[in-house]
């Protein structure tokens, strides 16, 4: 993200972190899905360490907490009082990291999974935050996020769909966005167009196995009628 776009971003999110929990968390929502799924994983691997890329206020470490107590979670978020907030619901200070997805601190292997809920969106190359989350992966990368494909009407996903056919994805976010390249909203600061589906290729490079699933509602196509996806990389 630009230097003046990540700064307006961050801004955004230290202006609302007292309300953020209230207005982006919701209760059997597509990331509260995805998180289910992950619990069954962990369980079945036996995954002993998670990192969440962009924890916000904390919502995925605990959770994963409270289902495995012994589990070493930590989380990285760039917004300083989303991190505090976080802190304040008891998970201890060292388990939150202030910092970049694009540079993460950690060596090489250094966590079984790594995970991102419904932060690449907000991302303009997230390409480069997907890379570091293989690089310090282990064994599984799990992210839950946007499928700009998947939404609007039936004759909005298939103009998408044209177009990203026609003349590629940049084109496609250049005309959703009017020339800005973003989105910037009073209810989710600055996003960009995002499907996981431009970066598969990274996950069908590096992984053993993958699982990719709707978070929202039960369609029969995920790529032109899922609003929300889930992938699982397997590295094992």
């Amino acid at each position: 993200m630009p230097k003046n776009q990540t700064i307006k971003a961050n801004q955004y999110y230290a202006k609302t972190a007292n309300w953020y929990d209230e207005a982006q968390l919701h209760e059997n929502d597509e990331h509260y899905n995805a998180l289910m799924f992950l619990r069954g994983v962990i369980a079945e691997k036996n995954y002993q360490s998670i990192l969440d890329i962009g924890c916000g206020t904390g919502h995925a470490l605990i959770y994963l907490k409270e289902a495995f107590p012994s589990l070493q979670t930590v989380g990285l978020e760039p917004v300083k009082e989303l991190g505090e907030i976080a802190i304040s619901k008891d998970l201890n200070p060292e388990q939150i990291i202030i910092g970049s997805g694009q540079f993460l601190p950690f060596e090489e292997n250094s966590f079984d999974c790594v995970t991102a809920f419904g932060v690449l969106h907000h991302i303009e190359q997230p390409k480069k935050v997907i890379s570091e989350m293989f690089r310090v992966a282990k064994r599984g990368v799990f992210i839950s996020d946007h499928n700009i494909y998947g939404m609007g009407s039936k004759l909005t996903k298939s103009t998408k769909i044209i177009i990203r056919k026609i003349f590629g994805f940049e084109v496609l976010k250049y005309i959703m966005t009017q020339g800005l390249g973003y989105h910037d909203t009073d209810y989710d600061g600055i996003f960009y167009p995002f499907s996981i589906f431009e970066y598969l290729s990274i996950f069908n490079q590096k992984s053993h196995k993958k699982f990719l699933f709707s978070t929202k509602g039960n369609p029969d196509y995920l790529y032109s009628e899922a609003s929300h996806i889930a992938v699982l990389s397997d590295l094992d």
